[in-house]
């Protein structure tokens, strides 16, 4: 991968795709460190799982708001130049967060955030997808890779600073507007982005923004859910349902964003063993039995808190292949209709958000926390696998 980009040196998309990596690295940390400080938001701002569910739902319906209307824009402008002003918004809404007096501003914030998160799905998984072909799938495990190594980091900066989470989450919103004001310097050459030529092997290309597109894009937001249904709550999840203490249960996150991080960097330096839509596809059937296992466990094989919480890490691991490869898929799917589609994916993963966190919320409440992520996280990754099985069923016997 190093060595393709070091060859290329003077390409077009190499600053495209490092600006990419970094906005993506910024974004994990304002992202995932949003998990920690959940629980205390809870308790200073003395939330019902309902009320307190709007926090991340802000983000996930002003992301969707901001993508459906920004639609036909994301679709076709310069992804390099996309990441320079929604890493820029995105860090400005993570330091509303950080800075809010009350919960309503805490709420305006992570709007900002969202519309961040939105704009920015787009422009760097498009910037990857037009890499040339032999190195998509690692181009595109680094990419998630850097947000797994960050999402990683997000925990422990959190579980450092304590209960007083303020400073430190103003001090992870301050990376991705560096990061952003850094960028500017490249904006000439940010710009100029041609996608590759490669592509002789298009066979949905005139569908990208038909039944199709939109069958791949729901799948997608299947995946996102699953993931981040889990990643969101565990620290709640662990100290409600299991009785664990902030250090203990923010150590249990970073050990699932560990896994995360060792198997989309995996995907980065290794090459895939079979065809990426086989590959996906095994990776969903094997992640729902684990998924199980962590949220149900197995009388007298995995029960307590520890072993089921390490079934939950083992999930994490096999989940986090699930995005990565979807986006090498929809390039070898939908060609110089990817960026389309791409749009349609983070479009459905912003509403499935929106459905997720009222879901998790409303479950809650009537029930418990466990029972939420039992049915939420399962039901939505069996449905993505029979969506994965109806996509690829045609070409299981073609898949090159």
């Amino acid at each position: 991968m190093f060595k393709e980009m070091r060859k290329a040196k003077g390409a077009d998309w190499v600053p495209v795709v490092l600006a990419a990596w970094m906005s993506l690295f910024a974004l994990g940390l304002v992202d995932n460190a949003r998990g920690p400080i959940f629980p205390e938001l809870i308790s200073q701002f003395g939330l019902s799982d309902t009320r307190a569910s709007l926090f991340f739902l802000a983000s996930s319906g002003a992301g969707s708001l901001h993508n459906l209307i920004m639609h036909r824009f994301l679709s076709h402008a310069a992804p390099g130049r996309l990441v320079v002003g929604y890493t820029l918004l995105m860090g400005l809404g993570a330091l509303g967060i950080a800075l809010a007096p009350t919960y309503e501003l805490a709420l305006v914030g992570g709007a900002f955030l969202g519309m961040g998160f939105g704009g920015l799905g787009v422009a760097q998984n498009s910037a990857v997808q037009a890499v040339p072909k032999r190195i998509r799938s690692q181009a595109q495990g680094m990419l998630h890779g850097m947000y797994g190594f960050s999402s990683l980091l997000a925990p422990l900066a959190m579980a450092s600073g304590g209960v007083q989470w303020r400073g430190t989450y103003m001090l992870l919103a301050a990376i991705p507007l560096v990061v952003s004001f850094g960028l500017l310097f490249r904006w000439s050459r940010l710009g100029h982005y041609h996608p590759d030529d490669d592509e002789a092997d298009v066979v949905l290309a005139a569908e990208s923004t038909s039944q199709s597109g939109w069958l791949f894009a729901l799948l997608v937001g299947c995946l996102v859910v699953a993931e981040i249904s889990v990643s969101s709550r565990l620290v709640l999840l662990a100290r409600r349902e299991w009785g664990l203490g902030f250090e203990d249960a923010s150590a249990w996150l970073a050990w699932y964003f560990v896994a995360m991080t060792i198997a989309r960097f995996g995907l980065g330096f290794l090459k895939l063993p079979a065809a990426t839509g086989r590959v996906l596809l095994a990776v969903i059937g094997l992640a729902l039995p684990i998924g199980a296992i962590g949220l149900f466990g197995l009388p007298g094989v995995v029960d307590g808190a520890s072993p089921r919480l390490a079934a939950l890490c083992l999930f994490g691991f096999l989940i986090a292949l699930g995005y990565p490869l979807a986006m090498v898929r929809v390039r070898e799917l939908y060609g110089r209709g990817a960026q389309k589609v791409t749009t349609l994916c983070i479009l459905v993963q912003s509403v499935s958000g929106v459905s997720m966190n009222l879901a998790l919320g409303w479950i809650a409440d009537q029930t418990s926390l466990l029972r939420a992520l039992q049915l939420v996280t399962l039901g939505v990754l069996a449905m993505g696998f029979v969506l994965m099985w109806a996509i690829e069923r045609p070409r299981l016997g073609r898949i090159a």
